[in-house]
């Protein structure tokens, strides 16, 4: 440029700024004069650089359309605001390549639009939330916000505005900021309202949702000025809409679906691109039981395990709901019955490994599984799930034995656990009870029932405080009563289980006396039950030679007197003498 009109531009009353496109995506600053650095607060010395590293990003984009427009039209006439101010800006081409731009601040429309905008912010202040009025650029340079903007983000005002300390868009947590962007992109083009949900992250490190409405302001010329709007804090409304959605559609104890979402899938899935479609049905073994003997507590668990190992062996594609209590479904689509059968497979072998880890828990894993394939549109769904289930209920009834077991193991453990009984006196309670029932001449049905009995009879007294069983000052009436009923509360839990009603009258009895001075009915002589009979004595025996806190042990020797003195009032006198020649050929 000549050095004379060089020399006249940077002393006229207007900003200049001559820029060089050298290719498609760099424009270069070849000269300014000062006044252009007052009017946009630029400190540096900018020549030679490029505007992308001369100039912020809103700046940026409205240069960028000013030399693409002096290249295509030769010259231009438009506005350009930075800093809150609009300037009239004029520019053209000096040749192929170069491109001189001037600018002449314009206050008249910026007053009035400012005095319009404080009047209409004093009013904003009283709602809550954060009012704003930022650029339309990368980081939403804020030029204005409310004093609501630290209880909605944790940061002080000064902190948001020019990006002090940090721009909004850091704010907004990052798998959002695109969809907010081409939200605004949209309301710009076509002149709209804004309205959307986000999440922020705060000065604390917290996240929350929040809720945006906002609109672009444009001049008296159509020229984007500014974005403004209001932010406000959804984070409860949220939580409770997504708590709303969640129990509608999910099991709140396991997390898995529940039936309303299962009835629903059943609706979805009865499709030919679901086919081959598989089905589980599973029914949780002992479940009443485990509630009855243990506590819900102790039932929720069972539930909670059986719930995360079937998520834990079915695929992403599969759809698992609690259906009832003890019930689940598993629809699993594009499924061959080969694969299924291998998934059960697993399902119950997972549940063994379970178990193992866990053998001194109560609650062990024991789930019946059915399961079927519907391979064409011409089968009825309804028909392949109740097929499912009939395949259920047959194997439940060969589970019936492993189950038993499985439970008796588990009340016996507990029992262990709370010191009623040791491993060592079970163990030869076990082996007396069968001795006896040899000799007496049981079938192997009694025989059964007699070494079950042993094991489980004070079942009852689960539901009892330990601290109370174990107490070594004498016990007041009301204890000794609540003591008393464990005997009925054993029958109650017994009755409620298929596995163990068979002996509930036995435990119900194993507290009476041959005299009839017993509890709780007061039955005498043959009245009692004979495998009662014989848990009276053995339960007498065990807890002479026991160590309790509230009492000293007994020998062999000095027990089998007792009962021995005791026959005929407390014990059935011909089974104290069959059970007292048995321990002595034991001990001898």
């Amino acid at each position: 440029m000549n050095s004379i009109y060089q020399k006249l531009l940077s002393k006229a009353p207007i900003g200049y700024l001559i820029l060089k496109k050298e290719n498609l995506q760099d424009i270069v600053v070849q000269d300014y004069n000062k006044l252009l650095l007052d009017y946009l607060s630029i400190n540096d010395d900018i020549k030679g650089k490029k505007i992308t590293e001369a100039f912020n990003d809103f700046l940026i984009e409205q240069l960028k359309d000013i030399v693409h427009g002096i290249l295509v039209e030769g010259e231009i006439e438009g506005v350009l605001f930075s800093n809150s101010f609009y300037y009239n800006v004029k520019g053209m081409n000096l040749d192929d390549n170069l491109v001189a731009v001037t600018f002449t601040e314009r206050a008249g429309y910026l007053d009035q639009y400012k005095k319009t905008e404080r009047t209409r912010l004093k009013l904003l202040e009283s709602l809550p939330g954060m009012i704003y009025r930022c650029h339309f650029d990368k980081q939403w340079t804020m030029e204005y916000v409310s004093e609501g903007c630290k209880d909605l983000t944790g940061y002080n005002v000064d902190s948001l505005l020019e990006n002090d300390k940090i721009t909004y868009n850091e704010i907004i947590v990052e798998k959002y900021r695109e969809s907010v962007r081409d939200l605004w992109k949209l309301a710009v083009a076509n002149k709209s309202i804004v309205r959307t949900e986000y999440e922020i992250m705060t000065a604390a490190g917290e996240t929350k949702w929040v809720y945006e409405q906002g609109q672009p302001v444009f001049d008296e010329y159509g020229k984007l000025i500014m974005l403004e709007g209001i932010i406000v804090d959804i984070t409860q409304q949220k939580e409770r809409e997504e708590r709303i959605n969640y129990l509608t559609y999910f099991d709140a104890m396991t997390g898995v679906y529940n039936r309303r979402y299962y009835n629903n899938t059943i609706k979805e899935m009865n499709s030919e691109e679901s086919l081959p479609l598989s089905v589980i049905v599973g029914d949780i073994n002992g479940l009443k039981l485990i509630n009855d003997a243990f506590g819900h507590e102790y039932g929720d668990e069972l539930i909670i395990k059986t719930a995360d190992l079937l998520k834990e062996s079915i695929r992403n594609t599969d759809v698992l709901a609690r259906t009832g209590g003890d019930e689940f479904v598993i629809m699993l689509p594009n499924t061959t019955f080969e694969i299924v059968k291998k998934i059960v497979k697993r399902i119950m072998q997972e549940g063994e490994v379970i178990n193992e880890l866990n053998n001194d828990s109560p609650v062990q894993i024991s789930i019946s599984l059915g399961y079927t394939t519907r391979e064409t549109m011409d089968e009825d769904l309804g028909e392949s799930i109740k097929l499912a289930e009939d395949h259920m209920y047959r194997n439940k009834l060969f589970d019936h034995k492993s189950t038993h077991s499985t439970i008796i193991k588990s009340i016996r453990s507990s029992l262990l656990r709370r010191g009623e009984e040791s491993e060592e006196n079970m163990t030869n309670m076990e082996k007396i009870a069968k001795e006896m029932a040899n000799r007496i001449g049981f079938n192997e049905d009694m025989t059964g029932k007699l070494q079950i009995l042993v094991s489980i009879h004070d079942i009852g007294k689960i539901a009892i405080d330990t601290e109370l069983l174990n107490k070594e000052e004498p016990l007041t009436k009301d204890e000794w009563d609540l003591i008393r009923k464990h005997p009925e509360m054993g029958y109650r839990i017994a009755m409620a289980s298929i596995e163990l009603s068979a002996i509930a009258d036995y435990i119900l009895s194993h507290h009476e006396r041959w005299d009839g001075s017993g509890y709780p009915d007061g039955l005498k002589y043959d009245e009692i039950p004979t495998l009662s009979r014989i848990v009276s004595i053995m339960d007498a025996y065990d807890a002479m030679i026991t160590e309790r806190p509230y009492k000293k042990k007994l020998s062999i020797k000095e027990a089998l007197e007792e009962i021995r003195k005791n026959a005929g009032t407390q014990f059935d006198p011909e089974l104290a003498e069959i059970f007292i020649r048995i321990v002595r050929e034991f001990s001898a």
